[in-house]
């Protein structure tokens, strides 16, 4: 996701998403990981949610949308 600029920046490779290779030849590996590791899977989206949640609360949605518009 690294090639992707997004507002905010919620990709945060291991922290906020689970990196899948382009391919998706990982993506059952991966699924069947977080299945059972699901005390894993919360933290990580709970840190996305919390990525939005300051995001929205400290209004960079407005500054942005001034920038934007300014």
């Amino acid at each position: 996701m690294s090639h992707i600029y997004t507002e905010p920046n919620i990709f945060i490779e291991g922290k906020t998403y689970v990196p899948v290779r382009w391919d998706y030849a990982d993506l059952e590996d991966k699924i069947k990981y977080y299945l059972q590791h699901w005390e894993e899977a919360t933290k990580i989206i709970e840190k996305a949610r919390q990525v939005y949640q300051a995001y929205f609360q400290e209004e960079q949605f407005i500054k942005t949308i001034e920038e934007i518009i300014s």
